[in-house]
């Protein structure tokens, strides 16, 4: 398992994004939450998997998605 590690300015939109969808509805914001994390740990568990520089998934009813180098465990 590789140890991944957000970018201060990713672990910043991503908090900003989740406060935005509590704001929008309560429990919202931890739901995207739970979501980023399920994503995270996929990548995590299974870093060999997509192409060699980058790899993308996107998050379930959300419109963003994650991004990862496989070189460099950081999002």
């Amino acid at each position: 398992m590789t140890d991944i590690q957000f970018h201060p300015d990713a672990r910043s939109e991503l908090l900003d994004a989740a406060t935005y969808y509590e704001d929008q509805a309560v429990g919202l914001g931890g739901q995207f939450i739970d979501e980023a994390q399920r994503v995270t740990d996929m990548l995590a568990e299974s870093s060999g998997l997509g192409a060699p520089v980058a790899g993308s998934d996107v998050l379930r009813r959300w419109p963003l998605g994650s991004f990862s180098e496989q070189s460099n465990p950081s999002i």
